[in-house]
């Protein structure tokens, strides 16, 4: 079934990069960017759907641009809505594959959807982007949310190479200037904050969510002697 999903979600993205034309030229090489990067997430958090979520669930994406996970979700039968900060960057997109996208800055405003409308809520690769305050977005997330639903939050983790990274002085986090300067060119915050496990279960129990289950998903791909400088501390570690 995994291999069959890979193969599904890879013809969806090939077919996408036909998408690019409609994009508007102020964004087009940083969606497009996006669309080959992000391929392994996309087909990470799709398994998990695909092993526990209902296809006739109603779905409510938070973050929708670019829109390439809402349009693969489409493709793939599930009935999704959005919402986002500044749909209309990308709104050739959602014409043409017939996408409702609400528009509300979630840190600030409510969304325009009534309460207990949604059975699941993604909110995945967007914490960490947020500038003013997550808490009024996950409580929106909440109110939003049926009676039993659940939120999926996907957010990047501190890696142990980013770690040792800070031990000899280079910072983990996004530039802050570059973090902004994506608010002004993008229309979206670059990555403001790094948040650990606990602290993502602290905002979730802060606002009514419980935590049901978590996992760290995704790909190492950084190699060297800092790497096998872990792998040694970590091998020894679990010797002694």
């Amino acid at each position: 079934m995994e291999n069959s999903l890979n193969r599904k979600v890879e013809e969806i993205i090939e077919s996408m990069q036909q998408d690019v034309e409609i994009i508007p030229p102020s964004i087009a090489e940083w969606w497009s960017r996006y669309l080959r990067q992000q391929k392994h997430r996309y087909i990470d958090l799709l398994s998990i759907l695909e092993k526990s979520s209902d296809k006739g669930n109603s779905i409510l994406e938070i973050g929708a641009v670019p829109g390439q996970l809402t349009i693969i979700l489409k493709k793939l039968g599930y009935n999704i809505t959005g919402a986002d900060i500044n749909p209309d960057r990308v709104q050739s997109l959602w014409s043409r594959h017939n996408i409702q996208v609400h528009k509300a800055d979630i840190e600030q405003e409510p969304l325009p959807i009534p309460s207990d409308s949604y059975d699941e809520i993604l909110f995945v690769e967007i914490i960490e982007h947020l500038r003013i305050n997550p808490l009024y977005a996950l409580r929106e997330a909440y109110r939003v949310l049926k009676p039993g639903g659940r939120i999926i939050l996907s957010t990047p983790n501190i890696t142990p190479f980013d770690r040792i990274d800070f031990l000899f002085g280079k910072d983990y986090q996004e530039d802050p200037v570059e973090a902004f300067t994506k608010l002004e060119t993008l229309g979206h915050m670059g990555h403001l904050r790094i948040y650990t496990f606990n602290e993502i279960q602290n905002f979730l129990k802060h606002v009514g969510f419980e935590v049901d289950s978590h996992a760290y998903m995704g790909r190492l791909i950084r190699i060297g002697w800092k790497a096998k400088l872990i792998m040694m501390l970590l091998f020894f570690k679990r010797e002694t």
